[in-house]
């Protein structure tokens, strides 16, 4: 696929980098706890893994008259060559898998070497030539979202693109998703305008962008790999209306495990990063999630017992929520859930449970909350919720259990 070349920009661009998950959630077991959270970036300060300069942007159709034609620096004539090789073989047939790897991280390390200017427009030349061949790998995310496989030519040149220049990739991403190619290509170039948004002049774009897929029904119906790892890019630009959005969306396509799956994902991961996305959709409708209740009553027990404003939610959703049949058991079989998906992941890095409060501590602070909400004569027709909470997270001593054993230290 053509994509409409653009005019070169001199926006200076730093990158945040994560991966994505796509676990597995039935609606009474808890998800994993995550155990060793992936370093982003950001927080070492780098634009993994190439340097950053400066570069052209991407090409357009010969018949398009939107963007005038810019200057390009030539590609490399022998990193061009070996991708159209490539492309020639891939054309005839399968490769072997070990030989198609070996060959394709030959040609990253290839592209990584070249200024990245140079490296941007090798990969635009073929980009820009429309032709394509599957590589019968998946669409697979590797760690801080650089992919460990994709499915096709044209995906392995845009992941690569994604990592070598800021300017040319912000903007042969930008006509990328306006051309309305693949859903894989549409992943990654919502990927690449996501690692390029530290100052959020982005987000609208990308927004807008991952609501039109959402909405095409084509995608829901047979959702691919690359559609479903592209809600990780909801999950970085979240807020009440795209919330709205997820919510509408999957109602009534429930029976479509994947897709319904992904977006409790999406939802719970939203609820970790940027809850008052979430609190403001429950706050606007009691029946919020009513044909959700497991979701709800999962997503709800994030609510962290040391912020009033998540204690008023709490309040709220155990005294004016009508709860579906075993929906309060199952909270106070989890709350306070402080579980997590793990997984690489397109745009974020993995949560974590906050630095600032141990789980134990939170624990501790959700017991002193059931006390108080037990004394609450408002409360008193859940009070045996709010009691199983207490006893959970305060279980009484056991005269017969043998003392713990000594650790050595």
């Amino acid at each position: 696929m053509k994509s409409p070349r653009r005019p070169r920009s001199l926006l200076t661009l730093g990158l945040v980098l994560g991966g994505v998950a796509l676990g597995v959630f039935y609606a009474l077991t808890p998800p994993p706890v995550a155990t060793s959270p992936v370093a982003t970036a950001t927080e070492r300060a780098g634009f993994a893994p190439p340097p950053s300069a400066s570069a052209p942007a991407a090409p357009a159709p010969a018949n398009s008259s939107v963007h005038r034609e810019i200057p390009l620096p030539p590609p490399d004539p022998a990193v061009h060559a070996a991708l159209g090789a490539l492309l020639t073989d891939l054309k005839k047939g399968p490769i072997e898998r070990s030989a198609l790897l070996a060959r394709l991280k030959a040609l990253k390390a290839s592209i990584h070497a070249l200024p990245p200017d140079v490296a941007a427009a090798t990969l635009i030349a073929w980009l820009d030539a429309g032709a394509d061949a599957p590589t019968g790998l998946g669409f697979q995310v590797g760690a801080e979202g650089v992919m460990d496989e994709s499915p096709t030519f044209r995906t392995a040149l845009l992941d690569l693109l994604g990592q070598t220049d800021p300017v040319a990739s912000l903007a042969y991403s930008q006509d990328l998703l306006a051309a309305k190619p693949g859903p894989e290509e549409y992943a990654l170039a919502l990927r690449n305008l996501a690692w390029l948004n530290p100052d959020g002049a982005q987000t609208a774009l990308i927004r807008q962008s991952f609501l039109a897929s959402l909405n095409d029904p084509a995608l829901a119906a047979h959702p691919s790999a690359g559609f479903l790892e592209s809600f990780d890019v909801a999950v970085a630009v979240a807020n009440v209306d795209l919330v709205r959005a997820l919510l509408a969306h999957q109602s009534p396509l429930r029976d479509n495990e994947a897709l319904s799956r992904t977006t409790f994902i999406a939802l719970d991961r939203i609820m970790l990063r940027t809850p008052e996305a979430i609190l403001a959709a429950f706050a606007a409708d009691p029946n919020f999630l009513a044909d959700q209740p497991n979701w709800r009553a999962s997503l709800l027990a994030r609510l962290d017992p040391t912020n009033p404003a998540h204690v008023e939610q709490l309040r709220n959703y155990l005294l004016n929520t009508p709860h579906a049949e075993n929906e309060l058991s199952y909270f106070a079989s989890i709350y306070p859930l402080a579980n997590f998906f793990e997984g690489n992941r397109l745009v974020t890095d993995w949560e974590t449970v906050n630095p600032a409060q141990t789980i134990p501590e939170r624990d501790a602070a959700a017991r002193t909350l059931m006390d108080g909400l037990l004394a609450d004569p408002a409360l008193r027709g859940v009070a045996p919720s709010i009691e199983t909470i207490r006893l959970r997270l305060n279980p009484p001593a056991n005269p017969s259990s043998p003392p713990p054993p000594a650790v050595a230290l």
